[in-house]
């Protein structure tokens, strides 16, 4: 995700896509998993139509 660019009366967003394949390991994905998981919960805490449970379900990625 790039930015957001409205807010009301719900979220849209400007986004880049991801190769279809991506060549990452160890450290970098790590990173990568860590930072969805932290956008997402953003998301998740920003959206009043996005149960609050839904976080948990994030976390419990692995």
């Amino acid at each position: 995700m790039e930015e957001f660019t409205q807010s009301s009366p719900f979220f849209k967003a400007k986004v880049k896509a991801f190769p279809k394949e991506m060549d990452i390991q160890g450290v970098e994905l790590d990173a990568s998993i860590r930072n969805i998981k932290e956008t997402a919960t953003r998301i998740i805490n920003l959206s009043p139509n996005i149960p609050s449970e839904a976080t948990i379900a994030v976390n419990n990625i692995n």
